[in-house]
């Protein structure tokens, strides 16, 4: 909203001011919390590469080990000697998955989590659109979404589930949403068009105008 429609509101250069003044905070605080997010999904792309490096490491170290184990036998190695490199070689293997299955599974839940997150704010901003409304803090925002998260699945991009939870939302935090329509109140204005006419009694009115008694005693 720009500022000669919120003069036409009927707002102060100092209303004005003031809320332009919180506008530009709110989209700042917004950008510094976009720019936060980007970075740490950068940094779980990258870790999430890292885990998949690892486990074709995992895999030429499977690979050199049977390389190993038949050069053994070709060798006429004991067969107790290749019997525990065999186990020491199935251990140190079982160890690698357990650890990169772990690392694996905690890279594509924070991805989620994100990706998740991200559909909310979106989905969020697309509801209140449509609905004429505003929630008045980031803060607020934010707990919203917290309180969504754990309610609502994404799948494929979309979200499920969202239509009903918001509509609970709103039902239990009412004050955290508030309408962008400006409610317009008539007035009724005197003769001189500043002054609003105060509302008489019939007994009183006087169409004179003057300061004499409708009725007088004779």
């Amino acid at each position: 909203m720009n500022k000669e429609t919120l003069k036409e509101l009927g707002l102060t250069d100092e209303q004005i001011a003031e809320i332009q003044k919180l506008k530009g905070e709110a989209i700042k605080e917004q950008e510094q919390a976009n720019e936060k997010l980007q970075k740490d999904l950068e940094k779980a792309k990258a870790d999430l590469k890292n885990v998949k490096e690892q486990m074709a490491s995992k895999e030429e170290l499977f690979t050199s080990y049977e390389t190993k184990i038949a050069e053994l036998e070709k060798a006429g190695v004991d067969k107790e000697g290749l019997k525990k490199l065999i186990e020491e070689q199935k251990a140190l293997t079982e160890a690698k998955d357990v650890e990169l299955t772990t690392l694996r599974e905690t890279q594509e839940k924070e991805l989620y989590d994100r990706d998740l997150r991200d559909a909310l704010d979106k989905k969020i901003d697309e509801y209140l659109r449509n609905e004429n409304l505003k929630i008045d803090s980031l803060s607020a925002k934010n707990a919203i979404i917290n309180n969504m998260k754990a309610k609502v699945s994404l799948d494929n991009g979309s979200l499920i589930g969202f239509d009903d939870i918001i509509t609970i939302e709103k039902a239990n935090d009412p004050g955290a949403f508030s309408s962008t329509l400006k409610e317009e109140l008539p007035q009724i204005v005197g003769s001189t068009g500043s002054n609003p006419v105060p509302k008489t009694d019939d007994s009183d009115w006087n169409p004179s105008g003057s300061d004499t008694p409708r009725f007088t005693k004779i």
